[in-house]
């Protein structure tokens, strides 16, 4: 088949059923639009998510929309994003790693009273009842931005 010239503005968004999508072509402006697969797929992305060290001197390792980390204590942080949350209503969800294997049984817990459109407060909990500090802590926030 031979190719040929297309003026400017020639193809528009209906005229193309099927191809590939360009370099760039998803943009944050599409993603946010307000039609029902857009918004679906705002839903399913990860609004902020942290990989932090809670030993010693609390510190973020990674993160992404998590401003801060504070420490109020043994096991006991609260993450403020630095773009808050719609609304209170939205999921956390972490992982701990152990460095002993009667640390793998260790999980974060949030308090959902303390779930907040700017951060949420969480702790560290062990399978026997204490909390404790970790090196390698993990967080997920799903919910509406």
């Amino acid at each position: 088949m031979a190719l040929s010239t297309i003026g400017t503005n020639a193809i528009t968004d209906a005229t193309i059923a099927t191809g590939d999508i360009a370099d760039g072509a998803v943009t944050f402006g599409k993603v946010d639009a307000t039609s029902t697969e857009a918004n679906n797929l705002k839903q399913r992305v990860c609004k902020a998510w942290l990989h932090m060290n809670g030993t010693g001197t609390a510190q973020i390792d990674d993160d992404f929309n998590v401003a801060s980390i504070t420490d109020h204590g043994t096991a006991d942080y609260t993450a403020t994003y630095s773009t808050a949350m719609g609304s209170t209503e939205y999921v956390v969800a972490g992982s701990v790693v152990g460095s002993t294997a009667s640390n793998h049984y260790s999980f974060i817990t949030a308090d959902g009273s303390n779930l907040a459109a700017a951060g949420t407060r969480f702790s560290i909990y062990h399978h026997s009842g204490s909390y404790n500090d970790m090196d390698d802590i993990s967080l997920l926030i799903f919910g509406d931005s």
